[in-house]
């Protein structure tokens, strides 16, 4: 629900994604319901968007949102229900093999650590990155 125009582009971007990857994946879409669908039946009437009959995603009712302004632990604690708190539970009940957001990253971040843990050995938590980049 995060991120520049969002839920907008992320869906947009999840659609492409579903489409190069034929079936590779499925992804679960977290946040208010009405506002998924809406933007996914925008979505599908794009040439290359998703369509519910291809059955390669779902959407999964949170109806709570972190945007970019609201502190990262504070957030956490007062909406138990985002889309960031609901999607992590999700993987870390083995419904989901990932969780990927472009939202608010302090608290995806500070999400992950309290609802995910920590691996052994590892101090903190990191942010995924492509390597090499362009520079």
């Amino acid at each position: 629900m995060g991120g520049d125009y969002a839920p907008a582009n992320v869906v947009a971007g999840a659609c492409q994604a579903l489409q190069e990857a034929h079936g590779r994946f499925r992804v679960a879409f977290f946040g208010p319901e009405d506002t998924l669908r809406a933007a996914l039946r925008d979505q599908g009437s794009q040439p290359g968007g998703c369509t519910p009959s291809e059955g390669l995603y779902s959407i999964v009712h949170a109806p709570e949102v972190i945007d970019m302004h609201d502190p990262a632990t504070a957030a956490l604690k007062t909406k138990r229900r985002s889309s960031i708190s609901v999607g992590l539970h999700h993987q870390k009940d083995g419904m989901a093999d990932a969780f990927v957001s472009a939202g608010n990253t302090g608290a995806v971040l500070s999400a992950a650590t309290l609802i995910l843990g920590r691996l052994r050995g590892i101090g903190r938590p990191t942010i995924g990155a492509l390597d090499p980049t362009a520079k």
